[in-house]
């Protein structure tokens, strides 16, 4: 785990496991914020090809526009590609939009006004299609205090925070 992605994802492991054995070898320039490093990719492509993988992966702000251009078929196939990334145990930190702002922005363009008119998974399905079709083990709400004057642009969206099952 020497890398991470932002889906984009980051990778929050301290400790590199050495290929010859399974002695843990402690690296201090891979502490926290040296850890860490961010990674822009079209996860729905089928030219993004990835090998190595990850502790967390954060999908934030972004499924709506995977939704939107893709529909159904290219957010499952976020979802399970972000599964087969996580190391077992690992998390999934998915930041939903809510249906009214696809509805806002379904105009852009005819491509995404078809699309729109297509999709059958609503976010407030997201979190039981990923726990039953992709595999992860839990999720939960991240609970969220919201200032009492709060931006209208990201209207109080809930933070699921998933998790592959360990082995």
């Amino acid at each position: 785990n020497e890398e991470s992605h932002n889906t984009d994802a980051s990778n929050t492991n301290s400790e590199k496991q050495t290929q010859s054995t399974t002695e843990v070898v402690y690296q201090p320039d891979r502490q926290f914020p040296n850890n860490i490093s961010f990674k822009t990719a079209n996860f729905v492509s089928d030219d993004f090809v990835e090998t190595q993988k990850y502790d967390t992966i954060l999908c934030l702000s972004v499924s709506k526009w995977i939704h939107l251009n893709w529909g159904d078929e290219g957010l499952m196939k976020l979802f399970r590609k972000v599964f087969d990334l996580l190391n077992p145990g690992g998390i999934f930190v998915l930041e939903p939009q809510p249906w009214e702002s696809y509805r806002k922005k379904h105009k852009i363009t005819e491509t995404i006004r078809k699309t729109f008119h297509a999709i059958k998974l609503r976010p407030e399905q997201f979190e039981e299609v990923l726990l039953r079709d992709v595999g992860f083990a839990s999720c939960r709400e991240l609970p969220i205090e919201y200032p009492e004057k709060f931006s209208k642009g990201f209207s109080k969206r809930p933070v699921f925070v998933l998790q592959k099952p360990t082995l």
